[in-house]
């Protein structure tokens, strides 16, 4: 791993004070935003760290936005932002809105496809596409069909994984919400791989009942009771082990991140706030409670080749860069860019 820039300086005119979403670009260029309730910058830092420009304006008109829940750039360095819940809009490389739509739910991850159309991760609540986990959409942002093979918890439940955050030829893998299993689907919703990684710490559930059962006790569904009203309050709270990134690369590998809790959070009392599944959790706690565990798998044999434990909480990038995150006594995130490289396998 070799350092290529540091972002998040005092002397930047604008800063991120919540972990981002982070994209880069052909030009190497940074896009980040922090997927908070109200107006967050998108910053687009250059290549040496510094910041070049924010995108678009708070409102809710044409190039105008509110919370940013997912970043994607198109092969042309356009940048794709999913926000305010329910829109999409399209920067040009130089940051001059071009287009902007609808989306059918608010998307936990987004790619740009070949025909101007999206491909998003999401609950769609409707009887055709419930707890399935893709959607196409088309360049208006209209729904052409849903696919992926339904969540474990059955129709009704969050249909959020985690995606590679790009096409890999026609096809693109995701990862099982609460399972180290990776699968390959092509844009037709035919699973032509799939990848398990046997690994200690994480659960494996040999049904579904079981999957439900823990994730109604760490996680409850929505339309459980309000959480304050099940749980005491200081309830000791583990978070489950989650994938954060899936990236293949043109060697035939496979970069997955995912993170996993260190011994601190068995003494930690995390309150849940009230009415939600969410504990609260201060960001500047995810470098001293969290570790990244960072394997490369071989695609054609599905095993694994190599494993780095790295203490704190970073993920890898949709270039193949990691970003790792620095959390600041004084609330300001910065975050380090590194290049990867697997020496000595193969």
């Amino acid at each position: 791993m070799t350092k290529i820039a540091s972002l998040g300086r005092n002397a930047d005119s604008v800063l991120l004070f919540r972990t981002p979403v982070v994209v880069r670009d052909s030009r190497g260029r940074t896009i980040a935003a922090v997927p908070d309730n109200g107006f967050q910058p998108v910053i687009v830092y250059r290549r040496d760290g510094t910041v070049e420009r924010t995108l678009g304006r708070e409102g809710s008109g044409p190039g105008e936005h509110t919370r940013v829940e997912a970043i994607a750039v198109t092969e042309g360095d356009s940048i794709v932002l999913a926000h305010s819940y329910l829109r999409f809009s399209v920067f040009s490389p130089d940051g001059r809105f071009v287009r902007g739509g609808p989306l059918p739910t608010p998307p936990h991850s987004i790619i740009h496809l070949p025909d101007g159309g999206l491909l998003i991760n999401g609950t769609l609540r409707n009887e055709t596409a419930s707890g399935l986990p893709l959607h196409r959409l088309r360049p208006d942002g209209s729904l052409v069909r849903s696919f992926g093979t339904r969540d474990v918890l059955g129709a009704g439940t969050s249909a959020d994984r985690t995606l590679a955050p790009q096409l890999n030829g026609s096809s693109l893998w995701l990862s099982e919400r609460g399972q180290y299993r990776l699968e390959q689907v092509d844009t037709l919703g035919q699973v032509s791989r799939t990848i398990t990684v046997a690994t200690p710490w994480w659960f494996v559930f040999a049904t579904s009942a079981e999957a439900k059962a823990y994730f109604d006790t760490v996680r409850p569904p929505d339309q459980m009771p309000a959480t304050a009203e099940r749980r005491p309050s200081g309830l000791k709270y583990r978070p489950p082990f989650a994938i954060a990134s899936v990236v293949p690369d043109s060697a035939g590998l496979l970069w997955v991140a995912h993170h996993t809790h260190v011994e601190a959070w068995d003494t930690l009392n995390a309150d849940y706030e009230s009415g939600t599944s969410e504990v609260r959790l201060a960001d500047e706690m995810k470098g001293r409670m969290y570790r990244t565990v960072l394997d490369v798998l071989d695609v054609e044999r599905g095993t694994l080749l190599a494993r780095r434990i790295i203490p704190g909480y970073g993920w890898v990038a949709n270039d193949g860069t990691f970003i790792y995150m620095r959390y600041r006594e004084d609330g300001i995130v910065a975050m380090d860019v590194l290049t990867l490289r697997l020496q000595g396998i193969r």
